[in-house]
């Protein structure tokens, strides 16, 4: 069959190939069939209708962020071709699995969890009726739910994401790599949409993916955006040995974060990965509060934090700080005392999001409780923002922390990491610039806010 897979546009600095996308065309692709991507954020010109009308089946990936896009690009589609079936999956489709169907009316499959073989069965015309991982609508429109899907236990299974299907020199991170699913740990704020069983690619086959990225597409810097990279620092020791082995001249990048309790007790893992191109990564704190680390299931302690940061500055990796305004047991006085550990430390590079809580989740679950939804729970997958995003507001808020100290808050963090870090970030103000509410506060405020 003719696969056209998509993924829409998104506003984000730093622009990177869809790889779930790129791994279920490569399980196509394995099986025959014919496959075509578009991604939205780097392919402008596309000839998208004449795309559609050459295709058997039309799929789509988007996250919450992304979820109003999506649905432009849907609504064309069904434009374009009445009887063209439409499949949607991602993170989206997973946190709100069947209540998709409801905002979006014109698609017939829904892929909850890992979409290679869901996709591989619809694709191979299996009867919806045996496809597990799928939520999918009569003719009637009638919803059924399948079983779920078990997780892919061993990774190994699954080809080498299908790179030769995206433009990869359009992309500022062409060279991302996932290599491994899942988290173990507890954070109530993350859905956790590969499992909590971590599972893992073994060394032979990232060594292998790696050498082919180098050899093939001419990537030598490395994007590892893996949940937890460190999660087993046997392995990750195995492929730092690996690299060392080959003499590669290349960089790698933790770029999905990492944790500060496992850096702080493996320092000569750190100093093994630098020495092998690790040259920078996250650090997913979200608060340097105690209370609000303690009530956001963090496991992790502003001492591990501090060993992390000299770790890191020992072995000449650099960091970039992930927090968040809103967690449980957050309050504006926070700010105050996240600005003065910043300067303490002298963090350079940091972020700023708004805690934003998703079904299913233990955050989700407070707001219902002890918050206060502004935005309807019912209306809230259509109205989710992001820190790179137009109209940034709080969708809940609670007594002790009311909407308008949260943007407070927000904007006085961002304009601080802006400018009170020994330097300016070009790419920070831009961002500001393109959000016209917090840059609208960030005036107002301009010379009240104390620093």
């Amino acid at each position: 069959m003719d696969v056209l897979l998509a993924y829409p546009d998104y506003q984000h600095r730093d622009k990177s190939p869809p790889l779930g996308l790129m791994y279920v065309a490569s399980v196509l692709e394995e099986q025959g069939h014919t496959v075509k991507i578009i991604d939205f954020s780097v392919d402008k010109q596309i000839n998208f209708s004449a795309s559609i009308r050459e295709s058997d089946i039309f799929g789509i990936s988007f996250t919450s962020q992304q979820f109003n896009e999506a649905h432009k690009l849907i609504k064309h589609v069904r434009r374009v071709s009445g009887k063209l079936k439409i499949l949607v999956g991602g993170p989206h489709c997973t946190i709100y699995a069947k209540d998709v169907f409801d905002a979006l009316p014109e698609i017939d499959y829904l892929v909850t969890g890992e979409g290679e073989y869901t996709t591989l069965d619809i694709v191979n015309g299996v009867h919806p009726t045996q496809v597990k991982g799928l939520i999918w609508k009569e003719e009637t429109g009638e919803l059924h739910v399948n079983p779920s899907r078990p997780i892919i236990k061993n990774l190994d299974d699954i080809p080498f994401p299908a790179r030769h299907l995206v433009p990869l020199t359009k992309y500022s991170c062409s060279g991302v790599i996932l290599t491994s699913r899942g988290c173990p740990y507890r954070c109530i704020y993350c859905l956790k949409k590969a499992g909590r069983t971590w599972r893992a690619h073994s060394t032979d086959y990232v060594i292998s993916e790696m050498n082919e990225m180098r050899e093939n597409f001419n990537i030598h810097d490395f994007h590892i955006c893996d949940d937890n990279f460190l999660a087993n620092p046997t392995r990750a020791n195995e492929i730092a040995d690996a690299i060392l082995a080959r003499n590669w001249d290349c960089t790698l990048n933790l770029w999905g974060g990492s944790r500060v309790d496992l850096i702080a007790k493996n320092e000569a893992l750190i100093a093994k990965l630098a020495k092998a191109g690790l040259r920078k990564t996250g650090l997913g704190l979200e608060s340097i509060i105690p209370e609000v680390l303690d009530a956001a299931k963090k496991d992790i302690t502003i001492e591990e934090v501090e060993k992390t940061i000299t770790i890191l500055r020992k072995y000449d990796v650099s960091f970039f700080v992930f927090l968040m305004v809103g967690l449980p047991n957050d309050t504006y006085e926070n700010v105050a005392i996240t600005k003065r550990w910043i300067v303490k430390n002298k963090i350079k590079d940091f972020g700023v999001s708004l805690a934003t809580p998703y079904p299913k989740t233990e955050l989700w679950e407070y707001v219902n409780n002890y918050g206060r939804w502004i935005v309807s729970s019912k209306d809230v997958q259509k109205n989710f923002s992001y820190h790179t995003v137009t109209k940034v507001y709080p969708m809940w808020d609670t007594i002790d922390f009311p909407a308008e100290q949260r943007m407070k808050a927000l904007v006085e963090l961002i304009r601080f990491s802006a400018f009170r870090t020994g330097y300016i970030s070009r790419d920070k103000l831009t961002i500001a610039i393109k959000q016209p509410r917090l840059m609208l506060e960030w005036l107002k405020k301009w010379l009240k806010l104390s620093i």
